[in-house]
């Protein structure tokens, strides 16, 4: 039975070649995280203080039942990237159950606020007034609206959403401001919105049995793109290779110098060159060691009046 992916990596197209033997079982009816509980499943203890204070320590505290899901020392796999923030945090897996049975002692300590902020509802749409749905969201707020209810919802319009589908009846927040009207910073230190251009209903998604079959197949009036590879490219003597991505010129011919570079800063290199110094990377990165040096350096000479290289000097032009 699955219930999440098990793994810190994305599995190859190769791996797919054996997939049929998968179990694909999915369990049925289950429900997904409340917004606090999902804050406390992804964030990490210094980001605690977005929290309610009761919740804080059990990020903290040695005691904690959940202490192990928020370790202070974590390797990052950089997976041949450049930056820590593109690497892979090798995170312990949250343990569903033991963080509910964790959390159910501490709810009776959240305030009015925060029950509210950790209510699953539906979603909203967000509507600008120069929005083509503009004009039919807002007749949900003029008069005989108030039939339209989340028991009684209208279709979206597909024609106007761009094939968006699904149920919309009015946002029932009162902090929700018609189009026109101020609107107070509910935080600080921003500025008030003077005049509101944007309406906010309430979403639906379509619902289907939990039986339903998606099937992959394409759909009606699709237009198929051209092949990228020709039956021909397979007799040329080098294979035919696309461009990958947003790429400008041929992958085989680009320049991977940037690649290079990151390769020889991760193993140090000491190799050095015909002319100037190198960075000794296992030792300090401020171990500049000059290959001459300075008082030894000699000027460029000119040779009858013709240009001529001198070591660690240029070409000096005719005089």
């Amino acid at each position: 039975m699955l219930r999440y992916f098990p793994y810190h990596y994305a599995p190859f197209a190769s791996d797919f070649l054996n997939i049929k033997h998968v179990s694909t079982f999915f369990e049925k009816n289950t429900k997904p995280f409340k917004p606090l509980e999902q804050l406390m499943a992804v964030f990490p203890s210094q980001s605690r203080k977005f929290l309610p204070f009761e919740w804080q320590s059990l990020m903290t505290q040695k005691e904690s039942p959940i202490i192990d899901f928020y370790p202070l020392d974590f390797r990052v796999d950089l997976n041949g990237k450049h930056f820590e923030w593109q690497g892979v945090a090798l995170l312990p897996f949250v343990d569903e159950k033991r963080l509910h049975r964790t959390l159910e002692h501490v709810y009776s300590t959240l305030t009015n606020e925060e029950e509210k902020r950790n209510k699953r509802d539906y979603d909203r749409l967000y509507i600008h007034s120069s929005d083509l749905c503009y004009d039919y969201f807002k007749e949900l707020y003029v008069k005989g609206g108030n039939e339209i209810t989340r028991k009684n919802p209208l279709d979206m319009p597909t024609r106007l959403s761009g094939g968006m589908a699904g149920r919309i009846w009015p946002d029932d927040d009162d902090k929700i401001k018609p189009v026109g009207e101020e609107i107070k910073a509910p935080l600080p230190n921003c500025e008030d919105i003077i005049n509101n251009q944007v309406i906010s209903v309430k979403y639906r998604d379509l619902a289907f049995d939990d039986d339903y079959i998606f099937k992959a197949k394409l759909l009606e009036n699709v237009t198929i793109p051209p092949a990228t590879l020709r039956p021909g490219d397979y007799d040329q003597m080098q294979p035919y290779r696309p461009n990958l991505g947003f790429a400008q010129r041929p992958q085989y011919r680009r320049d991977f110098a940037p690649a290079q570079r990151f390769i020889r800063h991760s193993v140090g290199s000491q190799q050095q060159y015909q002319q100037g110094g190198y960075y000794n990377q296992r030792e300090s990165n401020n171990d500049y060691r000059p290959r001459q040096p300075y008082d030894n350096y000699r000027p460029r000479q000119i040779n009858d009046g013709y240009r001529q290289r001198q070591p660690g000097g240029f070409f000096q032009p005719r005089h």
